[in-house]
């Protein structure tokens, strides 16, 4: 049987520690993820830091304003794809991007201030 948010979500943060940070490729992560702590009656810290990698991604490599989608950008990065539109490839999906986008820089997404522009 499958462990519920209830049981993982606390065990994830633990895990997480204070100095975390997520990436979701969009803004909708950080919404669905309080919905669903607010559903199972649980509460997540005010001080998740999320950051937006698509928004980054579409300034580094279109150069206009449009978006561009989580399968399309694993095609410009020469990601061989774990799946998709699934939560958890996604996931994997992404962090496979980002790995190959930004090797060296795991700070670059701190800014200090909300107000700061991603680098």
């Amino acid at each position: 049987m499958k462990d519920t948010l209830r049981a993982v979500l606390p065990r994830f943060l633990q895990w997480c520690g204070d100095d975390h940070l997520f990436g979701e490729w969009g803004t909708s992560d950080e919404l669905a993820l309080r919905q669903n702590a607010d559903a199972y009656g649980l509460e997540l810290p005010e001080d998740l830091l999320f950051r937006d990698l698509q928004e980054k991604f579409d300034r580094d490599y279109l150069y206009e304003e449009q978006r561009c989608s989580l399968s399309m950008a694993v095609e410009i990065m020469g990601v061989r794809i774990k799946g998709a539109h699934d939560a958890l490839y996604d996931c994997v999906n992404t962090a496979l991007i980002f790995e190959k986008w930004m090797p060296d820089t795991l700070d670059i997404l701190n800014p200090a201030t909300e107000e700061e522009d991603l680098v």
